[in-house]
């Protein structure tokens, strides 16, 4: 196949990973593709490892900017991008050989907009599969975005993540899909953006990614994570707003509607330090208008009661 893939990977402070991300990158079955490594501003040896590397191989344009975070990275990264399809690879983790070769394959005999395989989380205690990234009820399905998006969310199986995910060049730039910049978990405001307007979406039985878990990394910092719980609010009341006005179903709006709310329970439920009863109140009226389902209206019930 001769379908250029454009694989976008942001750099930051990663020295002791980054040659073991581009190793499994070099090593795939499938050749027709360029790395677009952009060093958002390390700090450690990271900036000249890169430069090491695209010395190695042709395939590999290096950037070098200031700081601004991995949806700037990113969204930079896919402005450069001239592969037909993109792909978003974490520079601490590692894809499976033969991952984009299947991707690919099943992108262009499908003609789908995205195509999305599964992976193993990987810490000092092991490697698990990471919960909810393998639906296999849809496996060979090609489904609309908000087909999967009901689907998935009806099996407590949606996965936001970017790393495990092949798309369509053309389908992202022309849908205007950039990342909000700025935000600690900008994918869990992206993906379900991206998927509304899927027109064809297939899930591959490949374990396509590792992701490491490691010391560090932006959303195991405790300064971070404190953040990332007000982004999330944030993040919800956005979405709240997507769900209300797109042109989807009726069903799908409740279900959207009822797993958003569901999440946002959990999250004040789980980090109930990190928000004021102020907080809690004004999301448990946000939480009483879109939960329709009983078993959601249960779950506010008992964040009411820790809540009092």
């Amino acid at each position: 196949m001769d379908h250029l893939v454009s694989v976008i990977v942001p750099i930051y402070n990663v020295e002791r990973f980054l040659e073991r991300c581009f190793e499994s990158i070099f090593n795939q079955t499938y050749k027709n593709f360029e790395i677009i490594a952009i060093d958002d501003g390390s700090t450690d040896e990271s900036a000249a490892l890169l430069d090491e590397l695209a010395k190695k191989d042709t395939r590999v344009r290096a950037f070098h900017q200031k700081n601004a975070g991995v949806a700037t990275t990113r969204n930079t990264g896919l402005k450069l991008a001239q592969g037909e399809y993109v792909l978003f690879v974490d520079s601490d983790d590692t894809i499976s050989p033969t991952g984009i070769e299947r991707l690919v394959s099943k992108a262009v005999y499908n003609n789908l907009d995205i195509a999305y395989g599964a992976g193993f989380r990987i810490s000092i205690t092991g490697k698990v599969p990471v919960p909810t990234n393998k639906p296999v009820h849809l496996l060979d399905k090609v489904l609309t975005g908000p087909q999967y998006m009901e689907e998935t969310m009806r099996m407590k199986g949606i996965n936001n993540g970017v790393w495990n995910k092949l798309y369509n060049r053309n389908f992202l730039i022309e849908n205007e899909c950039w990342f909000k910049e700025g935000l600690v978990y900008e994918d869990i405001l992206w993906s379900p953006q991206v998927f509304l307007k899927a027109r064809r979406v297939q899930f591959i039985d490949i374990d396509f990614a590792n992701i490491f878990v490691r010391h560090g990394a932006i959303t195991q910092d405790p300064y971070n994570l404190a953040v990332r719980h007000h982004d999330s609010l944030y993040i919800f009341d956005t979405l709240t707003e997507i769900y209300l006005s797109s042109d989807i179903t009726d069903e799908q709006r409740l279900v959207f509607l009822d797993y958003l709310a569901n999440r946002r329970i959990n999250l004040l439920k789980n980090y109930r330090a990190f928000y004021s009863k102020e907080q809690i109140s004004d999301n448990m009226t946000k939480i009483k208008k879109h939960a329709k389902l009983w078993s959601t209206r249960m779950n506010a019930l008992s964040l009411y009661f820790r809540a009092n």
